[in-house]
């Protein structure tokens, strides 16, 4: 956070924490590359953190992410298998995404500045007004189970293999 005084200033709306597991044969699911993904105030501004668990001698490395689909109200991690991924809450309907690499977004471009993006890559839970939509969700560790908290208090469990 201090490589972006300007980002954390405005303040945040939510964290995710982001941990890739090792997928090759012997791996054991040994996770590998973590860090937090920072959900700007603005719902559309992020900051990715790596995990720095290189030692003493790491140097931990901030990317900006702007997070297209939104405003996001917050996001949340390990949306997909070995987990790693991003999902996002929907401000204006509560739904949860699944968020991916813009695929367009050539290498120059973040080269000359721009900050990387991700997009909405599928619905894991249609949101809807009367209180269907979601304040919050999370997934347990590597479980594949989905913890969602509605707008009108309902608490649900859902196995992501089976979807909701």
């Amino acid at each position: 956070l201090a490589e972006a005084p300007d980002f954390h200033s405005r303040g945040f709306r939510g964290i995710a924490h982001l941990c890739a597991a090792e997928s090759h044969r012997g791996g054991g699911g040994r996770q590998v590359g973590c860090g937090v993904v920072i959900l700007g105030a603005s719902g559309v501004d992020a900051l990715h953190c790596d995990g720095g668990e290189g030692g003493p001698s790491h140097q931990n490395v901030s990317t900006g992410l702007t997070l297209y689909g939104g405003p996001w109200l917050t996001v949340t991690a390990a949306m997909g298998p070995g987990g790693g991924t991003l999902g996002g809450l929907r401000a204006k309907d509560g739904a949860l995404f699944s968020l991916r690499e813009r695929s367009d977004f050539a290498a120059t471009a973040v080269a000359l500045g721009a900050s990387p993006g991700l997009v909405p890559e599928f619905e894991l839970y249609k949101g809807g007004g009367g209180g269907g939509g979601l304040v919050e969700a999370a997934v347990l560790g590597g479980s594949g189970v989905l913890l969602a908290l509605k707008v009108d208090g309902d608490l649900m469990a859902y196995r992501l293999k089976d979807g909701p």
